[in-house]
């Protein structure tokens, strides 16, 4: 059927005239994309775009926009424009502060991008991005166990050796699921104390 809503297009660069389907966000803002692209960045995608389709190459109640297939998701426009800016291999999106780096990974996971989560974490511990870790290494720890990025949470256990562990990482730490939590706080106090024993010994 014929798309009758009030949904804005984003504009350039997700604006192609030769794209085939289109990503419609939370907050109403349509993406035109390309079918191929997304198939390879993402297996949810890929086998969301695989289902069968009727003789007149639709599916039964599928909204229609300018002859295009609408998807509609959950993310609001800000977080699918960095997600897509990653599979367009366009210039990387900022996410120089938690809220922004939680979303991209939370999208990762949701639509199996795992190679986002790689860039994201590889970025951070480089310092490539500007963001803050000394001052918020225990979210930033959490944030690795929570979405299995060792990397994230090996440098913020890096970063915290220059401070007691207080009750700011153990609020962090009760934040992720209950079936890693003893495994994230175990795993930070062998790394510090391994840490200090080499120390220690080198002297």
């Amino acid at each position: 059927m014929s798309d009758t809503g009030v949904a804005d297009y984003t504009g350039a660069p997700f604006d192609k005239a030769t794209s085939d389907f289109i990503l419609r966000s939370s907050d109403g803002k349509d993406f035109r994309v390309f079918s191929a692209i997304l198939s390879v960045a993402s297996p949810i995608f890929r086998d969301m775009l695989a289902l069968p389709r009727g003789p007149g190459g639709t599916s039964p109640g599928e909204v229609l926009r300018d002859g295009l297939p609408v998807v509609q998701v959950t993310e609001d426009a800000e977080v699918l424009h960095m997600m897509l800016a990653f599979c367009y291999t366009f210039p990387l999106p900022p996410f120089d502060d938690l809220r922004r780096l939680s979303l991209l990974l939370d999208v990762a996971d949701k639509y199996e991008m795992e190679f986002i989560k790689t860039i994201t974490s590889n970025c951070v511990v480089a310092n490539i991005t500007p963001f803050a870790v000394d001052s918020h290494y225990a979210d930033l720890y959490a944030l690795g166990w929570r979405h299995s990025c060792k990397a994230l949470a090996l440098h913020a256990a890096r970063q915290s050796l220059g401070a007691p562990v207080s009750t700011v990482y153990a609020e962090k730490i009760k934040t992720l699921p209950h079936n890693i939590q003893l495994d994230a706080y175990l795993a930070l106090e062998n790394y510090r104390e391994a840490f200090t024993h080499a120390a220690v010994l080198a002297f």
